[in-house]
């Protein structure tokens, strides 16, 4: 009989030390909600409106485009920094809808921004330049910032810093 009771507290404590390992083993990231939007082409135009008295930090990247990666910390940090004055942070993965659950949700999973980012659906080089009233050479990534009415005060083909930015907008302070 004693042995018996030995052997069901051993299982016992067992079971409840195997449920607190796996309760403490899960990896966070999969409880972090992915701020991802699809958006079509033809509503760039309303997402590209600055806020009144405010301005939009529109950037073109890909998951794929190591420079896009590498600035992604920047806009985040900048968020920190200033998301409660009138400015507007759009990521605007152009990878296509069909990157979405095996590509862009891992990665945001994996690569937590505190703001929402979108994913273009489709579109053509054509559309996006007259959308977004410029140019692309078809490099990435591209930062346009956009003035309170709508004009870009700054365009950075290629990656652009945490500094850049600041200073582009007119915020060098870490208010």
């Amino acid at each position: 009989m004693r042995r018996g009771f030995i052997i069901l507290h051993f299982l016992l404590i067992f079971f409840l030390f195997s449920i607190n390992i796996t309760s403490n083993s899960e990896d966070d990231s999969t409880h972090q909600k992915v701020n991802l939007k699809i958006v079509k082409i033809e509503e760039l135009n309303e997402l590209i409106k600055p806020p009144s008295e405010g301005m939009t930090i529109l950037n073109l990247w890909a998951t794929w485009c190591p420079p896009c990666v590498k600035e992604i910390p920047y806009f985040v940090e900048f968020y920190k920094r200033h998301h409660k004055k009138n400015i507007k942070i759009i990521l605007l993965s152009i990878e296509g809808k069909e990157s979405e659950e095996t590509i862009l949700k891992p990665f945001l999973t994996k690569n937590p921004i505190p703001f929402q980012v979108y994913l273009l659906e489709k579109g053509t080089p054509e559309e996006l330049e007259k959308i977004l009233k410029t140019e692309l050479s078809g490099a990435l990534p591209i930062t346009l910032i956009y003035d309170k009415e709508g004009k870009i005060i700054k365009k950075v083909d290629g990656p652009i810093s945490l500094e850049e930015l600041e200073i582009a907008t007119n915020t060098n302070s870490k208010s």
